[in-house]
């Protein structure tokens, strides 16, 4: 073996070494560095999956959210992260839990769950924001008060109950309901969903709707009652409009919704 080629081999060991030892947070001379957040899972205890794509898009920004504003209801299909850099945000999720990050805390927002951030307080809230996501596809989706479906060829007007609140109250206390107008909740997931009218003063029908948006089984329920309407299976969406609006317009178990959150 060649002096030359010893050489090589001893640098490369020497390189090797150094690759090794090296860590994320330690750096040289003046150099500070903090670590601030290692973790397997998002803000609420689900673990972190990252987007496998062959066209990767990274966008950085800043966000600013001002005392009492909120950026309304919304969800990430893609890996987020974000790092407060002043005041306090209070992000409210889809079941009813409060998580909250001050200033000098990382973020690793939740995946495919509806999610709300508030600024309460007197400071505003001031953000770096990562989106790691892919090209074509939106880093954020926006989550509407309301929503047009396709109902057998009849369009309606549905009010959105996303929200844990919104999901328990339901229509309750509602004196009229529009002729082609209903509620539509959206549990997010698949579940075995139970209504019941306690406190709704407008006779109902109800529609148990699986993922696909394919209707399961219908019940007609009465105004004021407590009895338990079941569906048949797991759904993920009930949709409540006037009752006998369904079998008024041929919509039965079988029938497809169109226009449902993806």
């Amino acid at each position: 073996m060649s002096i030359r080629l010893i050489k090589i081999g001893f640098l490369l060991a020497i390189l090797c070494v150094s690759v090794q030892d090296l860590r994320a947070e330690e750096y040289t001379g003046q150099i500070k560095a903090e670590k601030v957040l290692v973790t397997t899972t998002a803000g609420n205890g689900l673990k972190h999956a990252y987007l496998y794509t062959d066209r990767p898009e990274v966008t950085a920004m800043t966000v600013e959210i001002p005392p009492g504003a909120e950026t309304g209801w919304h969800l990430h299909t893609v890996p987020v992260y974000a790092y407060v850099l002043a005041g306090q945000l209070v992000v409210e999720l889809v079941d009813g839990t409060n998580l909250s990050f001050k200033a000098g805390e990382a973020i690793v927002e939740v995946q495919n769950l509806a999610h709300n951030g508030k600024n309460s307080g007197s400071e505003a809230v001031k953000l770096a924001v990562f989106y790691t996501g892919e090209e074509g596809r939106p880093n954020v989706t926006r989550l509407e008060p309301f929503r047009r479906l396709t109902v057998g060829g009849h369009v309606i007007e549905v009010e959105m109950a996303i929200t844990n609140a919104a999901l328990q109250q339901g229509l309750m206390n509602r004196a009229t309901l529009g002729a082609e107008a209903g509620m539509l909740f959206d549990y997010q997931a698949p579940l075995p969903a139970c209504m019941w009218m306690k406190d709704t003063l407008i006779p109902l029908s109800v529609a148990f709707i699986d993922p696909d948006g394919v209707v399961v089984n219908i019940e007609e329920m009465q105004a004021g009652t407590t009895d338990s309407h079941c569906a048949e299976q797991e759904v993920r969406f009930v949709l409540e409009m006037n009752r006998g609006w369904f079998a008024r317009n041929g919509i039965k178990a079988g029938s497809r919704i169109e226009g449902l959150p993806e």
